[in-house]
């Protein structure tokens, strides 16, 4: 996840991430610290964020 976001930011893109159903907890925690961490660095408000509501039409 870390590669992924410092990819897409160094590339001038945001990122949403969408958690494995299975994992959702922990993912969402880790996209939460990176997104203060990219934040606290000076990227915009809402450049990295995650979905919450896991269903396939969430994703499309």
């Amino acid at each position: 996840m870390i590669y992924k976001t410092l990819i897409a930011l160094k590339a001038g893109n945001a990122i949403i991430f969408s958690p494995h159903p299975g994992r959702t907890s922990v993912q969402l925690k880790a996209i939460e610290i990176v997104k203060r961490a990219a934040e606290a660095a000076g990227a915009p408000a809402g450049i990295v964020d995650g979905v919450t509501e896991l269903t396939l039409e969430a994703t499309l």
